[in-house]
């Protein structure tokens, strides 16, 4: 045997799997509750469903390093800003069922008739006169 070498690689495991429990039934605090537990199939599932229901939102806002307590930024309040639309003519809502508009292939004489040729058409009568 050689050239052989056996490798020893540590590492950290913080799964239920590790602490010795086989599944994570009743619920552990220090591991994360998330919908996908709270299926009626899984034990414990009104458990998972009344940890859940107390899921609460913090503030917005982080610690401060100077006095180590949760303070609120004000820059990180969404700040939704809504236009004035009274005098906009377009609706708010487009239908889908609205008949499908058929049109030909757009090419660069048509372009050319609806941009330049109405100003050489008013050129052309202006040196003629």
């Amino acid at each position: 045997m050689q050239g052989s070498t056996l490798q020893f690689v540590r590492s950290l495991r913080t799964s239920s799997f590790s602490l010795g429990k086989k599944t994570r039934d009743p619920f552990d605090q220090r591991f994360e509750v998330t919908g996908k537990h709270a299926k009626r199939d899984k034990p414990h599932h009104k458990q998972v469903q009344s940890i859940l229901a107390k899921h609460i939102v913090p503030e917005v806002g982080g610690f401060s390093r100077k006095t180590g307590k949760y303070c609120i930024i004000p820059e990180m309040i969404p700040n939704i800003v809504v236009p004035d639309l009274t005098d906009c003519e377009l609706k708010p809502y487009v239908s889908y069922k609205v008949p499908d508009v058929v049109q030909s292939q757009f090419t660069a004489k048509e372009l050319f008739d609806a941009c330049y040729a109405p100003s050489i058409i008013e050129e052309h009568n202006a040196s003629k006169r």
